[in-house]
């Protein structure tokens, strides 16, 4: 679609990785390529989860070249005080923990992170297919209307790759909260020697989804402000993968106050259950539908 057609055209003004502005900093958006925009991202995201994921610090810190400056912003642990959500007793074979910084970076949004550990055997990749193949999707999540990728590209030096993608969700509530849509630049890092699958994603911004990305009229755009899943494989364990997995977003546009942040929470852990359940089962998924989604 038109929406994620790729831009090859060269940019003077575009900053690479030695310049680290996001892609709304200094920049004209309407001179952005679509490969400017994605470089950019690839770092911006990449940095962020190397703040709030030690675990991955070292290895990711490695593929993006971190300077100095960028590991000076990686102080301990920033989940070390956090406020833990209950994770409920259907959960607690899967999820270890939930937990909320209120307001990460000032965004008006709050972080939250899920710990997991997941049966995944010798296919990670499944994690990430169930969330980004629309028809895998569909089978769990009954609110998802459309998913679109943007032409994957190489960053840092061809360790991973990145591209954007575009999804939209369906009217809930009886049509009360409007359909959402959702942009950003999605970054892949794979490492099997390592045993360590990172995705990582940061929106486009106010600026660039204007200009460049205009939302469509039947949408209300979210702001993806950061999302990221790690997972690493378990030394102890065989098939286990542990999980890191955090999102920050605001959905915007009207929706009631109270429930956004606990119905991301339950969706979010419904889904790493199902997943979990998908892996270990050695029938048709079709069996776990019923019980997920009907939570």
């Amino acid at each position: 679609m038109n929406f994620l057609r790729s831009n090859n055209s060269s940019n003077r003004n575009a900053n690479n990785r030695d310049g680290k502005k996001s892609a709304n900093a200094g920049v004209d958006a309407d001179e952005m390529s679509y490969e400017s925009v994605c470089k950019e991202l690839a770092l911006s995201s990449s940095l962020e989860l190397c703040e709030v994921c030690p675990d991955a610090r070292e290895f990711l810190g490695n593929v993006v070249g971190a300077t100095d400056e960028d590991r000076a912003t990686w102080k301990g642990d920033v989940w070390k005080d956090a406020k833990t959500k209950p994770i409920g007793k259907k959960h607690k074979s899967v999820v270890e923990v939930v937990q909320m910084l209120p307001d990460w970076k000032g965004r008006g949004a709050p972080m939250l992170k899920w710990k997991a550990k997941l049966h995944l055997g010798d296919n990670p990749e499944l994690f990430f297919d169930l969330l980004d193949n629309f028809e895998l999707r569909r089978k769990w999540d009954n609110s998802i209307n459309t998913i679109d990728h943007g032409p994957r590209l190489p960053a840092f030096d061809g360790l991973a790759n990145v591209g954007i993608s575009r999804s939209t969700t369906k009217a809930v509530l009886k049509g009360l909260v409007s359909p959402r849509e959702f942009c950003s630049a999605v970054v892949r890092i794979r490492d099997i020697d390592a045993g360590i699958f990172i995705n990582a994603a940061h929106g486009l911004g106010d600026r660039m989804q204007s200009t460049k990305y205009p939302v469509s009229s039947s949408f209300v755009r979210a702001s993806m402000y950061f999302w990221s899943a790690c997972l690493i494989k378990d030394a102890d364990e065989s098939g286990v993968w542990n999980l890191s997995m955090f999102i920050q977003l605001s959905v915007n546009g009207w929706v009631p106050r109270a429930p956004v942040i606990s119905e991301t929470i339950l969706v979010q852990k419904n889904y790493l259950v199902y997943v979990d359940k998908l892996a270990q089962s050695e029938n048709d998924d079709e069996a776990l539908l019923g019980d997920n989604n009907n939570n």
